[in-house]
Parts: structure tokens; C-alpha cells; sequence
């Protein structure tokens, strides 16, 4: 799995806005079947959502309280680079954006 920091993303969204892109870029390169089924991903209205998770054992962002990634996650989906759904109690983004 190839990650890097996209310096460009930083800049036009923020250092925070850059790592979380980068992680939901990584998880929705996961295979897409295995990824559906294990509930990773979720298809609606045409886009690939990644789901986020706040549970210890399946945290996401360990170095941050869960309300700040929420806080991280308004502010992208305000400026359009991302859109939300829930699931089964469970949030999922898709990237608007080309976060390569």
C-alpha cells in the first residue's frame, strides 16, 4: 500500500483535511468486493463511500478524539471535497476531489 503526503491537498485544505484525505484514499483503493462485503465500503447514488470508524479496536485516527474528526470531516464536506452518508449507524465519505 503506497501513502505519501500530498503537499497540494495540505495546501488547498489543511494539514488535518490532508491526512484524513489520504487515509480514505487508501481505504478505497481496497478491492472493491471484499471491501462491500466486509462493510469497508458502500455504494450510493453512483459513489464509493469508505466508512469511518470511532470503535477502539477499529479506530481509524487514534491521535484524535472522535468529535475532532467529525469537526475535520464538516469542514471538507463544506468546502466540497467530500460527501457524507450513514449505514447502520455508521458514517461513510466518498472524495470529490482527486486526492492523488
Amino acid at each position: 500500500m503506497t501513502t505519501y503526503f500530498n503537499s497540494d491537498i495540505a495546501k488547498r485544505y489543511g494539514v488535518e483535511e490532508a491526512v484524513l484525505l489520504e487515509r480514505l484514499r487508501i481505504y478505497s483503493k481496497a478491492e472493491r468486493d471484499a471491501g462491500l462485503y466486509s462493510g469497508l465500503l458502500l455504494e450510493k447514488d453512483g459513489l464509493l463511500f469508505v466508512r469511518l470508524s470511532h470503535e477502539k479496536e477499529a479506530q481509524d485516527f487514534p491521535f484524535w478524539e472522535w468529535g475532532h474528526v467529525l469537526t475535520i470531516v464538516w469542514r471538507l464536506v463544506k468546502v466540497k471535497a467530500l460527501a457524507v452518508t450513514s449505514h447502520d449507524g455508521s458514517l461513510y465519505c466518498s472524495l470529490l476531489i482527486d486526492a492523488e
